[in-house]
């Protein structure tokens, strides 16, 4: 079974990933007004320069601080994402880390999508178009995510905080990370130059 047709939650092996992802990358969103969040993520081993495959494989929640890390520890050690993507400036969430590590490799890399002065209109914008019907890349299956999506309000796009939907967080920061890191993507093929025509390179 292959990343595209698996339930979310089958047990990959590590071959059955290697086989069929190019990358796997996992996102975290702390408890804020709803329960805290967290996603595995793959890119599809046959992707296309002008955009690859993505597809969940996990998913986490719990109001809990310490209840939702362990639990991602737990994804963690079943998909060894390349990453995890988040806020790593909570406070709370890296002394629990630091408290009680215990060995675990599990650990919060920043999320550029943070940088933002308003975060949610580029989310939702970028998760808008991957999940575009004529030319879907993000293949959510039967995530409560989808839900949360559907549930806000175009008026209500500007006012959003992080902390309002964990849920869309923790897709959005694996998905933006994955989307602008370069490492994941092919070269676009060099241009063409047809006979008789010349491109100019400018001044």
């Amino acid at each position: 079974m292959d990343v595209k047709t698996a339930d979310l939650g089958h047990p990959f092996t590590d071959e059955d990933l290697k086989e069929h992802c190019k990358v796997v990358v996992g996102g975290i969103a702390w408890p804020g007004r709803q329960a805290g969040f967290g996603v595995i993520l793959a890119l599809d081993i046959n992707r296309h320069w002008q955009g690859g495959r993505i597809y969940l494989l996990d998913e986490v929640k719990s109001s809990g601080l310490g209840e939702l890390i362990r639990m991602c520890e737990g994804l963690d050690l079943k998909y060894h994402p390349k990453f995890w993507s988040g806020d790593n400036k909570n406070a709370s969430a890296g002394k629990f880390m630091l408290d009680n590590q215990n060995n675990s490799r599990f650990w919060v890399s920043h999320s550029s999508v943070l940088d933002l002065e308003q975060p949610y209109p580029y989310v939702l914008a970028t998760l808008k178009d991957l999940l575009r019907d004529d030319n879907r890349r993000l293949f959510l299956k039967s995530s409560i995510i989808a839900g949360h999506l559907g549930t806000i309000k175009p008026e209500d796009v500007a006012s959003l905080q992080v902390g309002d939907h964990p849920a869309i967080e923790a897709l959005a920061f694996a998905v933006c990370e994955l989307k602008n890191d370069s490492r994941w993507w092919p070269k676009p093929p060099p241009r063409q130059d047809k006979p008789g025509h010349a491109y100019s390179k400018g001044f």
